[in-house]
C-alpha cells in the first residue's frame, strides 16, 4: 500500500470538498489584512461582504505511523484553507492542478490543519474585465502554525475576451497556471527561509 498516494488523495478530496463551499463570483477584491480565520466550520466572508458558511468536516482519521510518516519526509505539509472570491467550477480545477503537481513540487497537501502543518495558505481571487482583456487577480497568504501571517505571494493571468461576467472566460489554463504560480512561488520562498 503506498501512503503517499492515499494521503494525496485525502488531500485532493478535501480540498475539492472544500471548494464546493466556496460559490463567490465577486468582481472585486477586498483584504483584511490577513488577519482573519477560515477553515472548516468558520463563516468566511469573501470580498463582496457575502458569508459563507462553510460545514464543519471531522477530519480524516490519522495514525501516529502516517504522521510520523510525513514529518520524516522533511516535505512541507499544506493545508489550502477554502478559496475565496472564484466560483466552485473554477475552484476545482485549481485544486485538481495543486493535488497533479504537488509531489514534484516536493510538498504533500493535508486535507485539514494538523499537527505535522508546516504552513496554511488562504488564497484569493477577483476576475475583471477591462479593455480587451480579463485579468483574474489572485493573492495567497501563508500563515505560521501559530496563525501568524508569514509571506504573501500575488500574481495575475491575463485572457483575451472579456464578458459581463468575467469568470464565464476564464479558461482552464488561466487556473492551473494559477495552481502553478503558488505552489512554485511557495517552494521557492521557503528555500529561502532555510
Amino acid at each position: 500500500m503506498n501512503w503517499t498516494h492515499i494521503r494525496n488523495a485525502i488531500a485532493a478530496l478535501a480540498v475539492l470538498l472544500t471548494a464546493s463551499a466556496c460559490n463567490s463570483t465577486d468582481d472585486t477584491l477586498t483584504l483584511g489584512g490577513g488577519t482573519g480565520t477560515s477553515g472548516p466550520g468558520t463563516s468566511t466572508p469573501n470580498p463582496g461582504g457575502v458569508t459563507n458558511r462553510l460545514p464543519t468536516q471531522p477530519a480524516p482519521p490519522t495514525t501516529t505511523n502516517a504522521l510520523t510518516n510525513q514529518v520524516a519526509t522533511g516535505q512541507p505539509q499544506l493545508y489550502f484553507a477554502p478559496i475565496v472570491g472564484a466560483p466552485v467550477d473554477k475552484v476545482t480545477i485549481l485544486s485538481q492542478r495543486l493535488s497533479a503537481t504537488s509531489v514534484s513540487q516536493g510538498v504533500q497537501l493535508l486535507p485539514s490543519r494538523l499537527p505535522t502543518t508546516t504552513h496554511e495558505i488562504r488564497g484569493y481571487f477577483s476576475a475583471v474585465s477591462a479593455g480587451s482583456d480579463t485579468t483574474v487577480i489572485h493573492v495567497w497568504d501563508v500563515f505560521s502554525p501559530q496563525g501568524e501571517r508569514v509571506h504573501r505571494i500575488q500574481a495575475q493571468e491575463t485572457v483575451s475576451g472579456t464578458a459581463a461576467d468575467p469568470w464565464s472566460i476564464v479558461p482552464s489554463a488561466a487556473m492551473e497556471k494559477a495552481a502553478d504560480r503558488v505552489l512554485g512561488s511557495y517552494v521557492a520562498w521557503r528555500a529561502t527561509q532555510t
